[in-house]
Parts: C-alpha cells; sequence; structure tokens
C-alpha cells in the first residue's frame, strides 16, 4: 500500500497553553490552485486540486479508506499522527492522502465550529483552506491519490462535509486524538 495514503507525522504535541487560531491562507496574486470567490454567492469557493496534482491512480480505494458520496474516501477509522507543521503559528499537520473517483467533481468543507483551527488541503502544492474541490477528471479512470492532509491548532476530532455527485454525506476525522 502506498506510504503517502498512512498516517505519517512528527513527534507528539503538547496541548498544554493557549493554542492560536489557523490562520487564514495568504493573500496575493492569484496562483493556479487558490481559491477563488463564487460570482453567484459572493462566497470562498476553496482551494482548487488539479488533476495534473495525483500522485497514483487506483481501481479502488485502499482498505481501511471510508467511501463518502460515492466518491470520495478518507481515512477516517485510525487517529491521524499529528506533529508540528513548521509554521510560525504553531499549527500541527496530519498527513493523509485523499482518494477522488477520477470522473467525479466532488468538494470537501471543514464542518463549524471546527474551521476555526483546522484547514484541509491536498495537490501540489496543497493550499491549505477550510474548503476544497476537484472539477473531476474525466480523461482518466479509476481513482486518483492526491498527497495532502489537515492543518490543525491542537489536536481535533474534525467533521467535513463531502459532496460529490449530487449527495452530502459527513465524516468524522480523528486528527491527532481519536474521535467519541
Amino acid at each position: 500500500m502506498l506510504p503517502l495514503l498512512t498516517a505519517l507525522a512528527g513527534a507528539g504535541c503538547d496541548a498544554a497553553g493557549p493554542v492560536p487560531p489557523v490562520p487564514e491562507r495568504a493573500t496575493g496574486p492569484a496562483r493556479a490552485g487558490a481559491a477563488s470567490t463564487s460570482p453567484a454567492t459572493g462566497t470562498p469557493e476553496g482551494a482548487a486540486i488539479d488533476c495534473s496534482a495525483s500522485i497514483d491512480r487506483l481501481d479502488a480505494p485502499p482498505p481501511g479508506f471510508t467511501v463518502l458520496a460515492g466518491a470520495v474516501a478518507l481515512s477516517t477509522r485510525t487517529v491521524l499522527a499529528a506533529g508540528p507543521a513548521g509554521e510560525p503559528d504553531g499549527s500541527l499537520f496530519a498527513k493523509s492522502g485523499l482518494v477522488v473517483r477520477a470522473d467525479a467533481a466532488a468538494e470537501l468543507e471543514v464542518d463549524a465550529p471546527t474551521a476555526v483551527r483546522a484547514r484541509i488541503g491536498w495537490g501540489g502544492p496543497a493550499e491549505f483552506d477550510t474548503r476544497t474541490r476537484l472539477t473531476g477528471c474525466p480523461d482518466r479512470s479509476g481513482w486518483l491519490v492526491f498527497a495532502g492532509g489537515y492543518r490543525v491548532a491542537r489536536p481535533a476530532c474534525l467533521t467535513l462535509a463531502v459532496r460529490a455527485d449530487g449527495r452530502d454525506e459527513r465524516a468524522r476525522v480523528p486528527v491527532g486524538t481519536g474521535c467519541s
């Protein structure tokens, strides 16, 4: 199995003391994969994952991954190790692959209230935001794997909204701590 699909990270963390919020992504000139604003709603659409950022193609999601909305597979059964992200804000990073059916348009969003303290990002390079989307890769088949993961201010059980194929499901992802 791909090592990138397993939870990796550095040393443990100490949750004592004040925990800074995870900052919004840096502002600046637009670039490929950068978040944009919906002309219809004026709300952020989140970071976009480009099909070319896929690191592998699978015939089916790997064992241990949960398939959501028939098109997205996430690691939800194992606590993901969260270690220092190397950012000045002291945030933590938990590495976990994202597996998406190649022909599917999908969106993942961190549900409130954890959205204040968490960001998600996959692709190369991953841009961390509270929402990420893939418009589908119709010229490919199977399931595409994207490297990335979760940035959190402290260990948390994140709830993600997963939308694809007209379906909306929720996933609970244990980042540095279990989900009860």
